[in-house]
């Protein structure tokens, strides 16, 4: 089954350390690449860049500004939290002895620790058009 549009999820750390939230957005992002100069469709080329500012009106509902488009959003508590972690690897070495000779020989493996950095029991969704910003 196709849906009428597509969803952008994306993961956002908040002001407290371990609090963490979704920021979903309809439609698609898309950056100018620095190497191409074109329209990069890879969400990689946007991480840890700044793609606009977020607040909370008095109303208490979440407004983001993208250049110059004013984007208005809910707050959603998810019905289960979700973790965020980080994979950790580690590698081992282990000395092997053997008991007929005195020869010691080492192997190497490598050991995957998961941390967890935090959680996230909300998420922003902003799922109208964007209204143009006019100044005068």
């Amino acid at each position: 089954r196709q849906r009428a549009f597509d969803m952008t999820r994306i993961l956002v750390k908040c002001q407290s350390d371990n609090e963490w939230a979704f920021i979903e957005l309809q439609g698609v992002l898309s950056a100018r690449s620095n190497t191409t100069g074109g329209l990069e469709k890879s969400y990689s080329c946007l991480r840890g860049q700044s793609m606009g500012k977020m607040s909370i009106n008095p109303l208490g509902k979440p407004e983001l500004v993208i250049g110059n488009r004013l984007l208005e959003g809910k707050v959603v508590k998810l019905s289960k939290p979700w973790v965020v972690t980080k994979k950790v690897a580690e590698s081992l070495t282990k000395r092997i002895k053997t008991t007929e000779s005195s020869d010691t020989s080492s192997s190497s493996e490598t050991a995957t620790q998961i941390d967890v950095v935090g959680i996230v029991r909300q998420k922003y969704v902003f799922d109208t058009m964007p209204q143009p910003i006019v100044t005068v």
